[in-house]
């Protein structure tokens, strides 16, 4: 079977060596073999990629059958040949911001796009996520419109990852709750922190969050909580750079209206571990202890 090349040969041109298609539709590019750096320089590239970026977060379907539109537009410039995957990868990736539309699924996404790995490849990992604080119902308590999440795994990322920014946002509809927008924002400035390779005091201290809980109520009294869970050396390690990161470093301060630092009980008494999500943290059902900010 003759090449393409050869077939593309037998196409009328618009001109004598012209690379062009004299075709209905508009004009093609007839394959080359030749070195894109050698044809078009380096800064002529980077000015194209430039232009190249979605203006606007990507929303990104976690099925086939969401009613999301598709990923952005420019996500098939990497997909054209090797060399400008490679080149145009990083820059879109540092760029875009994609958004999860739904709350509880970023945890997968870190997984499946920044799994775990050695530090010279976590510090190779860019990006923007947006995770949308959206609510729910809890049948069992009889509460609803509320968020809860452990976001521990985000914690850890940003931490290894400096260069991959994750930010949380609340729904549209759910930004007239002031109070909720003022722990979101907190949480966000605390994951900067986190992120922020200049001060090894946050960075260490990252490393010993086990669990980094968020509770947001969404009602007439709303209100935020953040529990986070070290082993109990380390929380008490811990305990004054945790609370000056919630009074003074991350803003707006005490924007989440109860803080808790916990750590697992040594005695614990004999009973159920089953309430684990009711809406209060409950050392006694949680088998912690906490020293609680309000």
């Amino acid at each position: 079977m003759a090449s393409i090349e050869a077939q593309m040969r037998g196409v009328t041109m618009s001109a004598s060596n012209s690379r062009f298609l004299n075709l209905p539709g508009g004009a093609y590019v007839l394959p080359t073999t030749q070195d894109l750096a050698k044809t078009v320089p380096i800064e002529l590239r980077n000015k194209i990629y430039s232009f190249c970026i979605d203006a606007d977060p990507v929303p990104l379907r976690l099925r086939h059958d969401d009613p999301i539109k598709p990923v952005g537009g420019w996500r098939c410039f990497t997909q054209t040949c090797r060399q400008i995957r490679k080149e145009f990868h990083i820059i879109y990736m540092t760029e875009t911001a994609f958004r999860l539309e739904s709350t509880y699924h970023y945890a997968r996404y870190i997984r499946d796009f920044y799994p775990p790995s050695d530090e010279v490849t976590m510090l190779r990992y860019r990006g923007h996520v947006i995770s949308v604080v959206g609510h729910s119902r809890d049948e069992d308590v009889g509460m609803d419109e509320f968020y809860d999440a452990d976001i521990a795994r985000v914690v850890s990322l940003v931490a290894r990852s400096p260069k991959v920014r994750f930010t949380f946002e609340l729904e549209k509809d759910l930004k007239k709750y002031s109070s909720a927008a003022k722990g979101v924002a907190q949480v966000n400035s605390m994951l900067s922190l986190f992120a922020d390779s200049s001060d090894s005091k946050w960075h260490d201290m990252a490393k010993s969050i086990k669990e980094m809980r968020l509770r947001v109520q969404f009602s007439n009294s709303t209100h935020s909580t953040l529990r986070i869970t070290m082993e109990q050396d380390m929380a008490r390690k811990w305990k004054t750079a945790v609370y000056e990161m919630w009074n003074e470093a991350a803003r707006p301060t005490r924007g989440i209206r109860e803080f808790r630092l916990a750590w697992p009980d040594p005695s614990p008494q004999e009973q159920s571990y089953g309430y684990r999500h009711s809406f209060w943290f409950n050392d006694v059902e949680d088998k912690t202890r906490s020293c609680i900010w309000r």
